[in-house]
Protein backbone atom coordinates (compact mmCIF):
# COMPACT_ATOMS: atom_id res chain seq x y z
CA UNK A 1 0.00 0.00 0.00
CA UNK A 2 1.19 3.45 -0.48
CA UNK A 3 2.12 6.13 1.90
CA UNK A 4 -0.60 8.94 1.80
CA UNK A 5 0.05 12.65 1.29
CA UNK A 6 0.29 13.83 4.34
CA UNK A 7 0.05 10.42 6.74
CA UNK A 8 3.91 10.56 8.23
CA UNK A 9 3.97 15.05 7.99
CA UNK A 10 2.66 17.05 10.62
CA UNK A 11 1.81 20.05 8.09
CA UNK A 12 -2.28 20.30 8.75
CA UNK A 13 -1.46 23.72 10.84
CA UNK A 14 0.33 24.98 7.13
CA UNK A 15 -2.90 23.75 4.93
CA UNK A 16 -5.55 24.90 7.63
CA UNK A 17 -4.23 28.64 7.28
CA UNK A 18 -3.87 28.37 3.55
CA UNK A 19 -7.30 26.64 3.16
CA UNK A 20 -8.95 29.35 5.81
CA UNK A 21 -7.90 32.36 4.04
CA UNK A 22 -8.61 31.21 0.44
CA UNK A 23 -12.09 30.47 1.93
CA UNK A 24 -12.44 34.00 2.86
CA UNK A 25 -10.96 35.63 -0.20
CA UNK A 26 -11.59 32.85 -2.58
CA UNK A 27 -9.28 31.58 -5.44
CA UNK A 28 -5.61 33.17 -4.91
CA UNK A 29 -4.35 35.63 -7.98
CA UNK A 30 -1.59 35.72 -9.95
CA UNK A 31 0.74 38.29 -8.90
CA UNK A 32 2.20 40.43 -11.96
CA UNK A 33 4.54 41.77 -9.35
CA UNK A 34 6.21 38.66 -8.73
CA UNK A 35 7.85 38.28 -12.44
CA UNK A 36 7.53 34.87 -12.77
CA UNK A 37 4.33 32.52 -13.01
CA UNK A 38 3.92 31.73 -9.25
CA UNK A 39 0.67 32.23 -7.40
CA UNK A 40 -0.06 34.11 -4.19
CA UNK A 41 -0.73 30.31 -2.78
CA UNK A 42 2.89 29.34 -3.20
CA UNK A 43 4.01 32.80 -1.88
CA UNK A 44 2.25 32.26 1.30
CA UNK A 45 3.48 28.41 1.73
CA UNK A 46 6.89 29.86 1.59
CA UNK A 47 6.24 32.47 3.72
CA UNK A 48 4.92 30.24 6.23
CA UNK A 49 7.20 27.50 5.83
CA UNK A 50 10.21 29.94 6.37
CA UNK A 51 8.31 31.49 9.64
CA UNK A 52 8.90 28.04 10.55
CA UNK A 53 12.75 27.52 9.46
CA UNK A 54 13.26 30.82 10.94
CA UNK A 55 12.16 29.56 14.44
CA UNK A 56 14.19 26.47 14.57
CA UNK A 57 10.21 24.61 14.41
CA UNK A 58 10.37 23.49 10.75
CA UNK A 59 12.05 19.80 11.62
CA UNK A 60 9.52 19.75 14.83
CA UNK A 61 6.91 20.45 12.61
CA UNK A 62 7.45 17.94 9.60
CA UNK A 63 7.44 15.10 11.97
CA UNK A 64 5.45 16.08 15.04
CA UNK A 65 3.09 19.33 13.88
CA UNK A 66 1.80 21.92 15.73
CA UNK A 67 1.15 22.55 19.35
CA UNK A 68 -0.57 25.61 18.54
CA UNK A 69 -0.51 27.67 15.10
CA UNK A 70 0.59 30.78 16.84
CA UNK A 71 -2.45 32.54 16.42
CA UNK A 72 -0.71 35.35 18.57
CA UNK A 73 1.57 37.12 15.79
CA UNK A 74 2.29 33.67 13.69
CA UNK A 75 0.83 32.22 11.00
CA UNK A 76 -2.64 33.78 10.89
CA UNK A 77 -0.67 37.03 10.72
CA UNK A 78 1.43 36.14 8.08
CA UNK A 79 -1.54 35.27 5.56
CA UNK A 80 -3.22 38.48 6.98
CA UNK A 81 0.24 40.39 5.97
CA UNK A 82 0.43 38.37 2.51
CA UNK A 83 -3.32 38.82 1.61
CA UNK A 84 -2.78 42.36 1.94
CA UNK A 85 0.00 42.60 0.04
CA UNK A 86 -0.68 40.58 -2.54
CA UNK A 87 -4.53 40.61 -2.81
CA UNK A 88 -4.93 44.34 -1.64
CA UNK A 89 -7.89 42.28 0.80
CA UNK A 90 -8.22 43.12 4.43
CA UNK A 91 -8.65 39.40 6.43
CA UNK A 92 -9.81 39.92 10.50
CA UNK A 93 -8.81 36.99 12.51
CA UNK A 94 -10.19 36.60 16.45
CA UNK A 95 -9.77 34.09 19.28
CA UNK A 96 -13.70 32.81 20.03
CA UNK A 97 -12.15 31.15 23.49
CA UNK A 98 -9.42 32.80 25.99
CA UNK A 99 -9.33 30.21 28.17
CA UNK A 100 -10.11 26.68 29.33
CA UNK A 101 -13.11 25.37 30.36
CA UNK A 102 -15.24 26.17 27.63
CA UNK A 103 -18.73 23.51 27.12
CA UNK A 104 -19.14 21.66 23.86
CA UNK A 105 -22.31 23.85 23.70
CA UNK A 106 -20.75 27.39 23.84
CA UNK A 107 -17.94 25.65 21.54
CA UNK A 108 -20.72 24.50 18.83
CA UNK A 109 -22.94 27.76 19.69
CA UNK A 110 -19.96 30.12 18.88
CA UNK A 111 -18.62 28.77 15.78
CA UNK A 112 -22.06 28.19 14.37
CA UNK A 113 -22.63 31.74 14.83
CA UNK A 114 -19.25 32.58 12.92
CA UNK A 115 -19.71 30.36 10.40
CA UNK A 116 -23.10 31.69 9.19
CA UNK A 117 -21.50 35.01 8.46
CA UNK A 118 -20.49 35.36 4.88
CA UNK A 119 -17.03 35.14 4.01
CA UNK A 120 -15.85 33.31 6.65
CA UNK A 121 -13.83 30.35 8.17
CA UNK A 122 -13.07 28.86 11.50
CA UNK A 123 -9.21 27.14 11.97
CA UNK A 124 -10.02 24.21 14.95
CA UNK A 125 -8.08 21.43 16.31
CA UNK A 126 -8.96 18.08 16.68
CA UNK A 127 -7.59 16.12 19.62
CA UNK A 128 -7.44 13.11 20.85
CA UNK A 129 -5.76 9.60 19.96
CA UNK A 130 -4.40 12.37 17.32
CA UNK A 131 -3.95 15.87 16.87
CA UNK A 132 -4.57 17.51 14.11
CA UNK A 133 -5.83 21.29 12.89
CA UNK A 134 -8.21 21.87 9.91
CA UNK A 135 -10.03 24.76 8.54
CA UNK A 136 -13.90 24.40 8.39
CA UNK A 137 -16.15 26.36 6.41
CA UNK A 138 -19.43 25.56 7.10
CA UNK A 139 -21.48 23.61 9.74
CA UNK A 140 -24.72 21.11 8.43
CA UNK A 141 -27.12 19.25 10.90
Amino acid sequence: MPIRQGSIDGLCGVYSVMNATEAVIGKFHYDRKLGRKASQRKVLFKKLIGYLDKHDKLEEALIWGFENIDAKGGFIDIAIKSVKKYQKRKLRKGIAFNMDGVTLDAYWEKLTEHLSQPESAAIICLSGRIKHWTCVRRITP
